[in-house]
């Protein structure tokens, strides 16, 4: 049976990054510009949407004043008719006229925005939908690059560290062995002793390695992977 790879096993040390960038990486870069692109399209198809809704807000509102005028016009009218229609009839007041003036541009210009809109909101649309997809696609390649990253830090870093650490136990370790061994074939009741000394030793000496936990690491490190994709564990 071939032997399985891990991940570990598959992705380049660290050191092997600053050459080219694996694939996770190039597809986050590669993406990270097509969705910046994509959300400046959709800012731009956005803003007409935002300019012929104003025109139709403004028809409204021109429409919703000329009522008031006119209401108050009709007040007038009707305490001129019950006075007896003695003096000069009332006229439009000049806000009524001012608003009738007014309503005639914002109709022309309300009936060509409400026209106009479908299509641009269909286009906005459409760039939100390409930004949406661009956007699941590059967070699934920023996980992926996450995956080789974390790899490389094993692999380059972390692995190399527990090595190291391996490395300075075995001394002493070797001293224990040693011992038991002598303990266990003369009877030696001070080598086991001892030996047993130095296996407590070891346990609080491995309970003492703590370093205290970083619960925002993992978070910064995405968003600078995201910010730039030849970003590595540790860089901070």
């Amino acid at each position: 049976m071939a032997p399985t790879l891990s991940l570990v096993d598959t992705v380049p040390a660290r050191d092997e990054f600053d050459f080219e960038l694996t694939p996770a990486r190039q597809e986050l870069r590669r993406l990270g510009l097509a969705l910046t692109e994509a959300r400046a399209e959709l800012d731009a198809a956005s803003k007409p949407i935002s300019r012929l809704q104003a025109a139709i807000d403004e028809l409204a509102s021109t429409e919703a004043e000329l009522a008031r005028e006119r209401t108050a016009d009709d007040v007038a009218l009707a305490d001129w008719l019950v006075a007896g229609a003695e003096a000069p009839r009332p006229q439009p007041s000049k806000a009524t006229l001012a608003a009738e003036q007014r309503l005639a541009q914002a109709s022309r210009d309300g009936a060509a925005a409400r026209a106009a809109l479908p299509d641009a909101q269909a286009r906005a649309q459409e760039a939100a939908a390409r930004a949406r997809e661009l956007a699941d696609a590059r967070q699934d390649a920023l996980l992926r690059a996450a995956g080789e990253a974390a790899a490389s830090y094993c692999r380059g870093v972390w692995l190399p560290t527990l090595l190291a650490s391996v490395k300075q136990m075995v001394p002493v370790a070797a001293l224990r062995d040693e011992l038991l061994t002598i303990g266990n074939a003369t009877d030696s009741r001070t080598a086991l002793a001892v030996a047993a000394t130095i296996s407590d030793l070891m346990k609080e000496t491995r309970s003492q390695a703590v370093c205290p936990h970083d619960a925002g690491a993992g978070r910064r490190f995405l968003i600078r992977l995201g910010d730039e994709p030849t970003a590595e564990i540790g860089d901070e």
